[in-house]
């Protein structure tokens, strides 16, 4: 069970976005609502990185402020969203502070996660099949809702942008001949996971992302609160030229 407003110890939030967070998280609570809310976000989340016109609407400073009430209105109507969501993005509308809503949703998330425990290891590695390890939780929403408000501003309308982003799977990335194709099987990740499970605190669990960087070349990199653990190739050869130099001087 979520911790009640009373129990809660959030460390003071100096930034915008941290604000706004840390009054969304506290009101979420209070109203028993922060299961729904951190979902909602998710999808709010997962919307942004898939539209680029949804994107530009809600960081278009020239979009008057009226209009972005009634989009962002429309859009948690259709998101069918609870009223502490609702009201939070009224406020940020009200407010123009819709600009700030990547870095709010991280925030949020970022708050959630220590407040139940959570702590996240990212693994690095030189190429990564799309749609295997890739994806946290499910960042689609449902794609029905339309934004009335908005869609004289785009080229197209809102509606078609989003159902079709949400409604066609992304393509498949090209092979490289550079960088084989690698991913992290089950396995992998359950052994990356059990490796660092004595790093934990009492009370915190753990969840492994991956990220791709062809930089790396190949092996990997874990990166886990304040550590960075480097088994790339790439570190290998710089450590080989480094020895060589040393020798060579």
């Amino acid at each position: 069970s979520e911790a009640s407003a009373a129990e809660l110890s959030i460390p003071p939030q100096f930034s915008i976005p941290g604000r706004y967070a840390s009054a969304l998280y506290m009101a979420a609570v209070k109203a028993d609502k922060l299961d729904a809310v951190t979902n909602e976000l998710s999808q709010m989340a997962g919307l942004l990185k898939q539209s680029d016109d949804f994107r530009e609407f809600v960081s278009d400073p020239t979009v008057g402020q009226k209009v972005k009430v009634e989009g962002m209105s429309s859009v948690m109507d259709g998101l069918g969203a609870s009223s502490t969501t609702k009201n939070f993005f009224a406020l940020l509308a009200d407010n123009s502070r819709l600009n700030q809503v990547p870095k709010i949703l991280d925030a949020f998330q970022q708050l959630v996660a220590e407040q139940r425990g959570e702590v996240q290891a990212v693994v690095t590695a030189a190429q990564v099949r799309r749609g295997l390890g890739c994806r946290v939780g499910s960042l689609l929403v449902r794609p029905s809702f339309t934004c009335r408000a908005a869609s004289h501003l785009l080229p197209v309308p809102v509606t078609e942008v989003l159902v079709s982003t949400l409604s066609s799977p992304p393509p498949p990335p090209p092979p490289s001949s550079q960088h084989p194709l690698q991913e992290l099987t089950a396995a992998d990740v359950s052994e990356i996971t059990e490796s660092l499970k004595d790093l934990l605190k009492p009370g915190q669990s753990l969840t492994v992302s991956q990220k791709v960087d062809p930089a790396i070349l190949g092996g990997l990199m874990v990166d886990f609160e304040d550590k960075h653990i480097d088994l790339s190739i790439r570190s290998r050869i710089q450590s080989i030229q480094k020895a060589i130099g040393e020798a060579v001087v």
